[in-house]
């Protein structure tokens, strides 16, 4: 099954790698380098998942996240981050145990971690 999936990164060569990553397994992969725009595309588009990284500087993930709920988005989001502060863990920690996120991947990315979270996430979509 090809899924569409919508990438919030606001590294260039993650935008590339997780394209190529997902690619691999004949998905299609919309990479946005910042958050307004992640906002706006999740709610134009369609798609089956949304990655997000969790720190950005114009706006971090969770504030993104809960801005993309906000608008009436149900679709699971998976988190990615290559380190975290305590609040953002701590963010994290909520976000999951509310159902906001569905899952968290630790960077650097590998293809088999990825391709486990989102068949998890799309296989069984978590209910909202």
């Amino acid at each position: 099954m090809s899924l569409k999936i919508l990438y919030v990164d606001d590294e260039p060569f993650m935008l590339s790698a997780v394209r190529r990553l997902v690619s691999l397994d004949g998905h299609q992969l919309v990479g946005i380098n910042n958050p307004q725009d992640g906002i706006a595309t999740a709610k134009e588009g369609e798609f089956d998942l949304i990655l997000s990284d969790m720190q950005m500087p114009e706006m971090n993930g969770v504030e993104m996240v809960k801005r993309i709920r906000a608008n009436g988005c149900t679709l699971p989001i998976l988190f990615t981050s290559g380190g975290m502060s305590d609040r953002e863990r701590t963010d994290m920690g909520r976000m999951l145990h509310e159902g906001v996120v569905q899952g968290f991947l630790e960077k650097p990315l590998t293809r088999a971690s990825l391709c486990a979270a989102i068949a998890r996430l799309t296989e069984n979509p978590p209910q909202m």
